[in-house]
């Protein structure tokens, strides 16, 4: 009798120039010889026409607009102001008409009104406010009154208002120079605080505003010079400390704001002149690090925020003036790096911020004063260029940040000191142009940037010192990568590399590839490139340009870009599933699996044999499903054919087709009487029949073949075949199906176990009755005498029964006797040659045994 075997199978992103009766100066206008150009052309404007000066300064940027003063020759020294170009270059106003100089002084935009102290001959030096137009020009307050000057200083913006010192000795009060603000009107205008009562005066200076506070310095004359903070009232503006207690003074300088932090130079008899901190209060001003340690002066200076760390030039005693940096912490607070290495001085100074980059002067002892940039790191901490080559200096000054471009004046020992530019590289560190022939130097000073432009005083031997523009180019060129579609399925991909301007620096090398191949690089033009490219697999070819690689012809570096096609040269193979191989319950569910994603695809793309169609469903882009009513018995087919649907890579599906049997077959009746024995009482066919509707008729079989009553019947067939017994009213009977039922044993497992029990032993002593009866039961026929010898030495040299009990079951007799076994049971027929040699390479290879019954009883065949 064939026993049953079972094994689970482990499935697995202003209007400026609207200007009224406003008196211009004629410009004259001359332009640097283009030879000598980098980055534009430097444009002089002779505002005071002829060899005269006109003396530019006090260069502020306002909405755009360079605000300065300026002597044009019919007037004195006047408020100007420019767009960068000679018509929108003029002065705002006459302050002090005629020929005489209001020498204005101090211009401070405040939230776009620039204001300023000035002289209009009547009211003495006071503060006055401009829009930028002459009638829009006006005295804001005679603080002195009369023709005295009150002569504000320090002007800061705070909140909208301009905060400054300015000193009052007249009828309306003596105040000496004390804190006054403005709201830009007369009556807005007001003493904050008599800080040093009477007529003595405080002398506030370092005004700064620190996120919205005002902190400067001033005495209140029972204290020296200290640490005070105002919010615009008398009651808020207070001392913050007493650093040097008593009458001496700290003299707080350099005041820095940093996240709201006030940094400082400051002095005490301890500490002597070293780095302090203020966050406003008594107990948060401290110091932040004693560098020259005791009374010694490290003399913090060009205190300087770039990306929120402080950086600062000071010396520790022992490595002489050189570049620090500070978190506001004493362990924080270090030398970047001892660029005069030793005791010597590196002197660093005039600190400026570009694209959080600081650059700054310094000598290393070797090459002079030269310009350096820094990280804020040693390693990072470098000289840019030795400008004026070897120990003399170039002494670099007026640095000056213009759209990521540092701009500044030195001298390269050849023509004077003449204009210069930097991009922090070597390469771009660069004289911009020559403005005075010859080895002189027109000495550039004032730099400014206003709109984009920079703005400067230069001397070029001919008309004194006087206005020049430089138009700067810094706006880097863009580029967009395009290939020739969004999908490919051919090949080369060629795509194209447009730049928003001419550049010149661009090769292939520049161009990083991803699953590709490069081939032709075409030069279209100055701005245009294309690059055709072989894909290496299926997949997204990528191709990816860095920034800075192209330079347009002001020495800008590009702006990086990539792009990414989807190449794919295979087609979107299809997969269709009925629900099972034969059923009779209607409609049958079809699934038709894309290998990949596919569009295109809908239900009239789908031929019906012997069928309608029911609800089409797209479950997702590479998945879909249809319900098809069988029209009459028999095969119901469904197929696709070539081009119906595409991939992303315009890929057309190869046809494809499946078939499943209807008919009156009772599929679930079927399943009782083979695998059960049995005919389905009501309950249970109910049941199962349910099961076959919503889940198939393979989850119908394979239920039964998993269920208690069947592995009762297994272990029954094992009783009788092996034990020559009845399993009825043994004990082990239920222990054994509990077992086979929560999958502890399997049925291999079982049935090795009652093969090699005392009981089987018993009744087929070891060795030769053994070895026979398990030919017998385990591979279906008689020992051979060769076989019979091989298994009575294994037993006689130490080979237990079972594990004679296991070699039986591994053999390939075994595997030939349950595939024949199983398809004279379930299909009434012995295995065919093809249906052995397939599934005992399956069983020996993969397993298991499950399967391949699953299998076989979803077939038409067992249905029939």
């Amino acid at each position: 009798m064939w026993p049953h075997l079972f094994s689970a199978q482990s499935s697995a992103r202003q209007d400026t120039n609207s200007l009224e009766g406003m008196q211009q100066s004629p410009l004259q206008i001359e332009k640097l010889e283009p030879r000598l150009l980098l980055a534009g052309d430097p444009i002089l404007l002779d505002l005071n026409p002829g060899v005269n000066p006109s003396n530019p300064q006090a260069f502020v940027e306002m909405n755009g607009l360079l605000f300065f003063t300026a002597n044009g020759g019919t007037t004195g020294q006047e408020l100007w102001r420019s767009d960068g170009t000679a018509g929108g270059t003029f002065l705002v106003k006459d302050i002090y008409t005629g020929s005489p100089s209001s020498y204005a002084y101090y211009l401070t935009n405040v939230n776009g009104t620039l204001f300023f102290a000035a002289n209009d001959g009547t009211n003495g030096v006071e503060l006055w406010r401009s829009d930028g137009t002459s009638a829009g020009t006006q005295l804001v307050k005679d603080i002195q009154i009369g023709g005295g000057s009150s002569s504000p200083t320090y002007l800061t913006n705070v909140n909208g208002a301009v905060y400054f010192s300015a000193s009052k000795f007249d009828a309306g009060g003596s105040f000496g120079r004390e804190l006054w603000m403005s709201d830009g009107t007369s009556a807005g205008t007001v003493l904050i605080k008599d800080i040093n009562p009477g007529i003595s005066s405080s002398n506030p200076y370092s005004l700064t505003n620190v996120s919205g506070n005002l902190f400067f310095a001033a005495t209140n004359g029972s204290v020296g010079v200290e640490l005070w903070k105002s919010d615009g009232t008398n009651g808020g503006t207070v001392l913050v400390k007493d650093i040097y207690n008593g009458a001496f003074s700290s003299y707080p300088t350099y005041i820095t704001n940093v996240n709201g932090i006030a940094f400082f130079q400051g002095a005490n008899a301890s500490v002597g002149q070293e780095l302090w901190k203020s966050d406003g209060t008594s107990a948060g001003t401290v110091l932040v690090k004693d560098i020259n340690i005791g009374a010694g002066f490290s003399s913090p200076s060009w205190l300087i925020n770039v990306n929120n760390t402080l950086f600062f030039s000071a010396s520790n005693g022992t490595s002489g003036q050189e570049l620090w940096k500070s978190d506001g912490t004493s362990s924080g607070t270090q030398l970047v790096k001892d660029i005069n290495f030793g005791s010597g001085f590196s002197s660093p100074s005039y600190l400026t911020n570009v694209n959080n980059t600081l650059f700054f002067r310094a000598t290393d002892g070797t090459n002079g004063v030269e310009l350096w940039r820094s990280q804020g790191d040693s390693g990072n901490t470098v000289l840019v260029k030795d400008i004026y080559s070897g120990a003399l200096a170039s002494n670099p000054r007026y640095l000056a940040n213009v759209g990521g471009t540092l701009y500044f004046s030195a001298d390269n020992g050849t023509q004077g000191t003449e204009l210069w530019m930097s991009n922090g590289t070597l390469a771009g560190t660069m004289l911009v142009g020559d403005l005075r022939l010859g080895a002189v130097g027109s000495y550039p000073v004032y730099m400014r940037n206003a709109g984009g432009r920079l703005f400067f005083t230069a001397d070029n031997g001919s008309v004194g010192q006087e206005f020049w523009i430089l138009s700067t180019d810094v706006t880097p060129p863009s580029l967009n990568i395009t290939p020739d579609g969004v999908g490919a399925n051919s090949s080369p991909i060629v795509f194209t590399f447009q730049f928003s301007e001419a550049v010149s620096g661009f090769t292939q090398g520049d161009i990083a590839l991803a699953n590709g191949i490069a081939g032709t690089f075409t030069t279209v033009n100055v701005a245009t490139y294309t690059l055709q490219v072989t894909p290496a697999a299926d997949g997204n070819v990528s191709v990816t340009v860095g920034n800075g690689v192209a330079f347009d012809g002001a020495g800008n570096g590009n702006l990086g870009d990539m792009a990414t096609v989807f190449f794919d040269a295979s087609p979107p193979n299809l997969q269709i599933t009925p629900n099972n191989t034969t059923t009779n319950v209607s409609p049958v569910n079809f699934t038709f699996q894309f290998s990949e994603a596919v569009s295109g695809f809908a239900v009239n793309d789908i031929v019906i044999t012997n069928g309608t169609a029911g609800t089409f469903t797209v479950v997702d882009g590479d998945t879909y499903t249809l319900q098809v009513l069988p029209t009459t018995d028999g095969q119901v087919t469904v197929s696709v054919p070539m081009g119906a649907a595409f991939d992303a890579g315009a890929n057309p599906n190869p046809a494809a087709s499946a078939s499943i049997t209807f008919g009156t077959v009772d599929t679930v009746a079927k399943a009782f009487a083979e695998i059960l024995r049995r005919a389905a009482d009501p309950g249970g066919y109910a049941y199962w029949s349910q099961i076959e509707a919503s889940q198939g008729t393979k989850a119908m079989v394979e239920g039964l073949l998993r269920s208690g009553e069947r592995y009762g019947i297994v272990v029954e067939d094992a009783y009788q075949g092996y034990l020559d017994r009845t399993s009825f009213g043994d004990s082990g009977r239920n222990y054994w199906i509990q077992n086979l039922v929560n999958r502890n044993l399997t049925i291999t497992q079982f049935q090795s176990q009652i093969l090699a029990s005392g009981e089987y032993l018993a009744n087929n002593p070891v060795n030769f009755p053994f070895i026979g009866s398990l030919s017998i039961d385990v591979w279906g026929r008689p020992i051979t005498t060769a076989e019979q010898d091989y298994f009575a030495n294994k037993l006689n040299t130490g080979t237990p029964p079972g594990g004679i009990v296991e070699e039986f079951f591994a053999n390939e007799n075994w595997r030939h006797y349950a595939i024949n076994m199983s398809y004279l049971e379930f299909l009434g027929r012995p295995a065919d040659p093809g249906g052995d040699a397939f599934w005992e390479n399956y069983l020996e290879t993969t397993g298991p045994l499950i399967a391949m019954l699953i299998a076989i009883l979803n077939t038409d065949e067992f249905f029939s």
